[in-house]
């Protein structure tokens, strides 16, 4: 059996080349230090080394990546499904569909944060207890941030989306322009 364990020592070198990428590709297309590559280069490995050293950096790159990753499958391949059904990529991407992609990014990112922030924050946050005692804004937080509530929560968000998409590409005709003749 193929063990895929020691990949877990990587990792930390994979969100550095990650965040190296991002900030380079960001900082070539926005031009904020000019046409210089080696600035860009430069910025971008000092940015990703700090996120390197940072442990609750290296947490949260671990955390997100591959949840935006499934995002953007998820991305690619609605459009391609909705592209195949006769719609035109740029109307998809102008729509609705790509606010939806957004607020989940947004939402992804939320939820990593306060998961990964969560213990350096929790002591200055009203409502924090000491340890063994319970509020009723603990308990609330811990139903929410609850595996089945997220899941449940996911599940019902994809099939309103889906919904939304079956009920928006059907808009009342019947797909053909030969059907129910003979």
């Amino acid at each position: 059996m193929l063990q895929a364990t020691g990949i877990g020592y990587f990792l930390p070198m994979f969100g550095a080349l990650l965040v190296f990428i991002v900030v380079y590709v960001l900082l070539n297309k926005t031009k904020l230090f000019g046409d210089s590559k080696f600035v860009q280069a430069l910025t971008s490995l000092i940015l990703a080394v700090i996120f390197v050293t940072v442990s609750g950096a290296v947490k949260y790159i671990t955390m997100i990546t591959p949840w935006v990753v499934v995002l953007l499958v998820v991305l690619f391949f609605t459009v391609i499904i909705l592209s195949m059904s006769g719609g035109e990529v740029e109307k998809i991407m102008k729509g609705g569909l790509m606010w939806v992609f957004i607020a989940a990014m947004i939402i992804v990112f939320l939820i990593a944060a306060i998961n990964v922030f969560n213990p350096i924050l929790a002591p200055y946050l009203p409502g924090s207890t000491t340890p063994g005692g319970t509020t009723l804004g603990l308990q609330i937080s811990n139903f929410l941030f609850s595996g089945g509530f997220l899941g449940s929560v996911l599940i019902l968000g994809v099939g309103i989306l889906v919904a939304w998409i079956v009920a928006k590409g059907d808009s009342g005709d019947s797909g053909g322009k030969d059907k129910g003749k003979k």
